[in-house]
């Protein structure tokens, strides 16, 4: 447990030097051993206290010495308390942190020193701090007391670097108070190894950057202040959906289940690049399928537009990614390959050149929806109604690589995009129409 000095006065009895009292109350053997057995209780559970604490706390005096060091301490710095105790607590810190800390530690002598002299209005060379003597209870307890305020007052969190047994340094969060024991003044102090408090700082931040990927930030910040049940009413809102055409055909192809799962991840690699860059989210992922959607769960007046640009972007890039497939060549980046040579997980890619062409069908609609969180066990929230049921059949019946939107969606769009529209008289009235994959130069920014 903890180690700190305990007053040598039994209670009554005289303080040398200081002109006290003499005890006026007899001693018996029974009121030594039933007050021997009360400071043993308390000793055993101080000491049940302190192993137990995840925190170390560290007791130096005045001028640095460490008399108490706690289990906590012990676990933190690799050392015993029988190592340390009696040593500088230069022993715990770096080289280049021990001048500073000297400072620290005179400065508050010199605080106390000053506190003690305008106290008792005397000369602060006249005042021990590590053996002070007090004339009464009174004059103590006033002591007592002003070095409890400044402990209440006093201490501030702060982080420095501590050195263990082995030399490793380390982060360390630290707040320190004088307290008052045998008469001497000491400091007390609670130490934090936040090094573990670091990691988990650093999952956390991991954590809900991962969440913001999937859930919108709105709806986190709903769900967290509270809301169980989320059913948005959207007015006018755009949904896409994007089909792998002849997916079944070029999968059953393939030579293995790792194979096939790239094939999908290197199409929504072009898919994601795309909507990062865009105000369009991805609702849902079904295999070779997938929904986006603008307009929910954000109403923007101009989700149309957002959503038909961006499929037009998809189906250049997925362009791009023939062109790439063909020459046996990996959509990834260069730090995405080490890494996925590192976990082992990498394959050879020049089996990529079967599955070209890679084509895209993709259906739009512009009209009414509901934005849900519909699954608490998985935390997904997507877009129901008119317009994703549309836009799914608009996909099923469009050409392989174009865009097929509907009249709705049509409406909505600048005067800008009209020129890339072509009218498609087959699918009865409303019209509906295609737009083939065009350079970035016809699209208006």
């Amino acid at each position: 447990g903890l180690a700190v000095p305990t007053t040598p006065y039994p209670r009554g009895a005289s303080r040398s030097g200081g002109g006290g009292r003499e005890a006026t109350s007899s001693v018996t053997s029974s009121n030594i051993t039933g007050r021997h057995d009360e400071l043993l209780y308390h000793h055993n559970v101080l000491d049940a206290v302190f192993y137990h604490l995840p925190i170390g706390v560290v007791l130096i005096t005045a001028w640095g010495d460490i008399r108490g060091f706690s289990k906590g301490a012990e676990r933190m710095f690799m050392y015993t308390s029988w190592e340390v105790v009696g040593e500088n607590v230069h022993v715990l810190m770096p080289a280049h942190a021990a001048t500073r800390h000297d400072y620290y530690l005179s400065r508050a002598r010199q605080r106390m020193t000053q506190r003690l002299s305008s106290m008792f209005k005397l000369p602060e060379t006249s005042i021990p701090l590590d053996n002070m003597i007090f004339t009464d209870d009174e004059q103590q307890n006033r002591i007592s007391n002003d070095v409890l305020r400044m402990s209440m007052f006093g201490g501030q969190k702060r982080e420095v670097l501590a050195v263990d047994k082995t030399t490793t340094s380390f982060p360390l969060e630290i707040m320190v108070s004088p307290v008052l024991l045998k008469n001497s003044l000491f400091f007390l102090g609670y130490l934090v190894d936040v090094r573990d408090l670091t990691l988990f700082q650093d999952l956390t931040v991991k954590q809900e950057l991962l969440l913001r990927s999937v859930l919108d930030s709105r709806v986190i910040s709903r769900l967290l202040g509270g809301e169980r049940t989320i059913n948005d009413q959207f007015e006018c809102v755009t949904v896409a959906s994007l089909e792998i055409v002849d997916y079944y055909a070029k999968a059953t192809a393939l030579d293995s289940d790792a194979q096939r799962a790239e094939f999908v991840r290197d199409v929504y690699h072009v898919v994601d690049g795309v909507l990062s860059e865009s105000q369009v989210s991805k609702m849902k992922t079904m295999g070779h399928r997938c929904l986006i959607a603008s307009g929910v769960p954000v109403r923007r007046e101009e989700h149309a537009t957002l959503v038909v640009v961006a499929a037009i972007a998809v189906q250049q890039g997925i362009g791009v990614l023939n062109r790439q497939l063909a020459r046996g060549k990996s959509v990834l980046s260069k730090r995405e390959r080490i890494k996925q040579r590192e976990s082992g997980n990498a394959l050879d890619d020049a089996w990529k050149s079967q599955l070209v062409p890679v084509q895209l069908r993709i259906g739009v609609h512009t009209g009414p929806a509901v934005g849900s969180f519909y699954s608490h066990l998985k935390g997904e929230y997507g877009v129901f109604g008119t317009a994703t049921i549309k836009a799914g059949q608009l996909q099923a019946t469009c050409r392989p690589g174009a865009v097929h939107i509907s009249a709705d969606t049509f409406a909505q769009l600048p005067p800008e995009l009209a020129p890339l529209c072509e009218v498609r008289r087959d699918m009865g009235v409303p019209y509906t129409y295609d737009i083939s994959a065009v350079d970035d130069a016809s699209i208006p920014a």
